[in-house]
Parts: C-alpha cells; sequence; structure tokens
C-alpha cells in the first residue's frame, strides 16, 4: 500500500481514482497499491468476494509514531525482501489458482498487470484486468461497463489478492513508514516485530493504514502477519505462513492461516500473545494452487 499519486481515465469517477491510488502506491519511483482486504460481500457470486480480508482498510490509532524518514527502508526489512526473492520481484509473471480463479501477476520495469479470470454461475467467461491504466472488465471476451461502485470493488479484490501475494516486497513504496515493536515469541520463536505505516503526502487517502510484520531476525522469514480495517463494520485479522512456494524465478509466495480478532480495541502488537493464547479465531485460509512460473 503504498503510494504514488497518478491521473486516471476520467470515467472511473473519483471514487475508482481513490481507489486506483491506493493501488498505484506499491509502485514507487517507477510509472507507479494497497493493502488491499477481501471484504466486499455485497459483490460476491461475480469477482468481488475475494476483496474480503484483502483490502485493508486500518484503524489510526493501532500504532503510534512511525520512523521520520519514510523513504528509508530497515534493513531487517530489506533483508526479508531479498530472502523472499530480491530483485526477481523486479521483473516477473507467474499464474497461479485462487479460490476458483486464475490470476496472472506480472510486473515489468514498473508497468504491472493484474489478471483474473473465471466463469461465473451462468456459465460466462469473465477476465478482469488491473494495470497501470486502470481497470476493466470483460464478459465472454466483450467490454463490460461498471458503476462506480463495482468498479471500486472489482480493482480492490483483484489488487488485493497480488498485493498479499507479493509481500514483502510491496513494503518499497517511498511512503511506507516504518516502526520497530521489539520482539516477541511466537511458538518457541523470537521474532522481531515491526510497525508499517504511510505517510500522508503520496500516501493516498488510505495513509492511515496500519500493518504489523513478524520477522524472524536470524533467516529473515515473514512468518506472521497482522492488519485491522474499516470496511463492513471494521475487523483485526491475524496470519500465519503455513506453506512456502519456491518459483522457478526466484521468487518465494506464501499460503496462510487467516484469523479474526474479536475485540477491536486491542493493538496489533499485542495479537501475538493472543494467538498462543490460542483467542483468535480461524476465519479462512488463503492458498494459492497449481503456480505457473511465465518468467
Amino acid at each position: 500500500m503504498c503510494l504514488i499519486k497518478r491521473t486516471y481515465p476520467s470515467q472511473l469517477g473519483c471514487n475508482i481514482k481513490s481507489m486506483i491510488d491506493r493501488i498505484v502506491k506499491s509502485f514507487s519511483g517507477s510509472v507507479l497499491i494497497l493493502l488491499a482486504l477481501f471484504f466486499l460481500q455485497s459483490c460476491q457470486g461475480d469477482g468481488g468476494e475475494d476483496t474480503k480480508d484483502n483490502y485493508l482498510e486500518l484503524k489510526p490509532e493501532l500504532i503510534e509514531e512511525p520512523v521520520e524518514n519514510p523513504k528509508e527502508i530497515p534493513v531487517l526489512v530489506e533483508k526479508s525482501i531479498e530472502y523472499y526473492g530480491g530483485e526477481a520481484f523486479e521483473n516477473f509473471s507467474f499464474g497461479f489458482h485462487f479460490r476458483d480463479k486464475w490470476y496472472s501477476i506480472s510486473e515489468e520495469k514498473g508497468v504491472f498487470k493484474y489478471i483474473r479470470s473465471f466463469v461465473n454461475e451462468d456459465g460466462e467467461k469473465i477476465e478482469d484486468e488491473l494495470s497501470n491504466t486502470g481497470f476493466s472488465r470483460n464478459l465472454n471476451g466483450n467490454p463490460v461497463e461498471l458503476d462506480a461502485q463495482k468498479q471500486a470493488a472489482y480493482t480492490a479484490s483483484v489488487n488485493s489478492v497480488a498485493y498479499f501475494m507479493l509481500l514483502p516486497y510491496r513494503l518499497t513504496d517511498r511512503a511506507t513508514q516504518f516502526k520497530p515493536l521489539g520482539p516477541d515469541t511466537l511458538k518457541g520463536v523470537v521474532y522481531e516485530r515491526m510497525g508499517v505505516t504511510f505517510a500522508q503526502e503520496g500516501g493516498g487517502e488510505d495513509h492511515q493504514d496500519k500493518f504489523m510484520f513478524w520477522i524472524n531476525p536470524e533467516n529473515y522469514r515473514m512468518d506472521y502477519l497482522a492488519y485491522s480495517y474499516e470496511t463492513n463494520g471494521g475487523g483485526i485479522r491475524f496470519r500465519e505462513a503455513i506453506k512456502q512456494h519456491h518459483l522457478s524465478n526466484g521468487m518465494i509466495l506464501q499460503d496462510y492461516l487467516n484469523f479474526k480478532c474479536e475485540d477491536l480495541t486491542l493493538p496489533l502488537e499485542n495479537l501475538g500473545r493472543e494467538f498462543e493464547k490460542g483467542n483468535l479465531k480461524e476465519v479462512s485460509r488463503i492458498e494459492a494452487a497449481s503456480i505457473r512460473v511465465i518468467y
């Protein structure tokens, strides 16, 4: 979720501009994100359901006093990015199945394209495409005109899947701010916690979003992450990495267990303790299948 402003096609409307601003955040210094959750249930059945627990609207009070220099990436985060693929994230193309849909994720020299393909209940083929220039939907090969609400929902849905799949690389945006929050022990392993916020300048309208990452300082694996959001009444999620996919292009992708925290007042940095106590409820599994590398 990270953040460079752009001018977008006028037909998208102001709501879509705000959404695309968030998506574009991830591509700092180049032509261009979010943080993206799976939470727009009204769109279930035609591609919007992936937004739930992916597209992020995070509570501003959970993390305080980020580091002053938003462009400085902590060594811990840099080494974690290197562990998960480093330079491989600069130019890549791969596809995978997720929740009965096929995703194609690619980026080359700052130009990105996310494609989601699936067949709806009526047997119609739908293809969604999100790129630097905006979002489009085709139905059986023909362009579909969408109202602002649906376009925002589908944009968030596609982007959120890609965003989480590409962590921690997406933390390289220039507006990302980091705050080390000290050690925390989960399942007998000592991790360093890293809080993430976004600078208001260049951070888009959603610059108050918050994240928390648990990174192993010995091997730089990002085994846990947490976030909060405000859509649909708000909520807090905690994810545990359960499987790694080592791709032939050098990238490492992860599957997760997705947990829910009922106490919306709980600071993100305390979620590890609640996880250890068994106080978080598993709500879904984030798993990629049939991964195919193009380059």
